[in-house]
């Protein structure tokens, strides 16, 4: 457009016209660089220097107390803070835009140019460049040392010698400094103990028999599923230590009569931990970071999903193994006050409802460490509480199905 205007000081009438009938076509606020010196008599076009601003005829501002320069102001700030529709719209529709904006193919883009050595033969300086990366990094794999290639991952996975200790594959890789607690509190305990003992695979004839035993019992004849967990909550565990003290059987091994025994009072408190690809803070750990960590979801035996966030994590000892839990802060997800699922397949968690505190006896505010995987919250800007979740896959692991012999 510029070349229409490069000698409007010495055109006609007519010409004129068709460069008036161009300024038109422009929206208000647009500028142009052009090579002139002249404008129009209509107030359409004001040149300054080299660049041509357009404006809407009459629309000019004007100098006195009326001139309108306070509320133009206020429109403009509301017009910034208004949030924009279609935006959002093509957010909910194609996602978070690091999945679909053009700057990974931008690189890629610079780094295929910089493989030219020849510019009169880009395209060969560039086939013959990529083969030669591609031969030196087959080529490194097989090299001794460290590459970028065999360097180790930043969520790595435990040594093989220290699986063994732990019981339902728990075994990760610490964050931070380990904190000793001398004493844990026996509510805690007893929690923790408790859900180890109601989803412990070898104690599955154990929970059985303990349960037609109760059953035997006067009044025990039509036990619902509710009664048989309530049962097995309050009196599985002294009923168990009793078994195996009598108990001198091929069946009760050695993991058994360290789950018998209950864990040690003493143990040890993580701010981070490591597993199955995933990194996790605890909430007290990112306070003030601007990542996210803390973030769990557990799928359940029945197929609900809990969502929460981590607010502490314990390692307990019995005897000789080990067991990590995940202390979280869990939110309903049973009623609409709690959880929401929009018509884009969005989940919406709310902060404010918070089930399984580990206020009381009854609740239940742990998992096993390899239980969860791991999600982010958004906040949503009109409400504080409510929060969009979104998950994510851990690097270096790839989904290869179900193994079928």
């Amino acid at each position: 457009m510029a070349d229409s205007f490069q000698s409007l000081s010495s055109a006609s009438d007519g010409e004129l016209d068709g460069v008036q009938s161009e300024f038109e076509n422009l929206e208000p606020g647009m500028a142009e660089n052009v090579n002139t010196t002249s404008a129009d008599d209509d107030g359409r076009v004001f040149v300054l220097g080299k660049k041509v601003v357009v404006a809407k005829k009459g629309k000019g501002k004007r100098k006195g107390k009326d001139s309108g320069k306070g509320i133009e102001g206020s429109e403009k700030q509301k017009r910034k803070r208004a949030p924009n529709k279609k935006s959002v719209e093509e957010a909910k529709l194609g996602g978070p835009v690091h999945y679909r904006w053009m700057y990974p193919l931008e690189r890629s883009f610079v780094w295929l140019r910089s493989l030219v050595r020849n510019r009169a033969y880009p395209e060969g300086s560039i086939a013959e460049g990529y083969t030669v990366e591609e031969c030196l990094t087959f080529c490194s794999r097989f090299l001794e040392g460290t590459t970028r290639f065999t360097r180790t991952s930043r969520n790595p996975d435990p040594s093989d010698n220290t699986k063994g200790m732990y019981m339902f594959d728990s075994v990760g890789e610490r964050i931070g400094k380990a904190v000793t607690i001398g004493q844990l509190d026996d509510q805690l305990l007893v929690q923790a103990h408790r859900y180890v003992l109601r989803h412990s695979d070898d104690l599955d004839d154990l929970r059985r028999e303990f349960l037609d035993q109760e059953k035997r019992k006067p009044g025990n004849l039509n036990l619902t599923d509710d009664d048989n967990e309530e049962l097995i909550s309050r009196h599985f565990a002294d009923w168990l230590e009793q078994k195996v003290i009598l108990d001198d059987g091929l069946d009760i091994t050695e993991k058994i009569r360290a789950l018998a025994a209950k864990p040690s009072k003493c143990g040890v408190r993580y701010s981070g931990y490591i597993i199955n690809g995933f990194r996790f803070h605890t909430i007290s750990r990112e306070t003030g970071h601007v990542t996210q960590n803390s973030g769990v979801v557990n799928l359940a035996e029945n197929g609900v999903s809990y969502y929460g966030r981590l607010s502490d994590i314990f390692k307990f000892s019995y005897k000789d193994y080990k067991v990590v839990f995940f202390k979280c802060d869990w939110y309903d997800v049973h009623h609409k006050a709690g959880i929401i699922r929009d018509e884009f397949g969005f989940t919406h968690v709310n902060f404010s409802q918070k089930i399984h505190t580990g206020e009381k006896l009854e609740d239940e505010p742990f998992v096993f460490s390899s239980q969860v995987d791991q999600v982010f919250y958004i906040q949503n800007p009109r409400s504080e509480n409510w929060n969009t979740m979104v998950k994510f896959k851990p690097r270096d692991i790839f989904d290869m199905g179900d193994e079928t012999e």
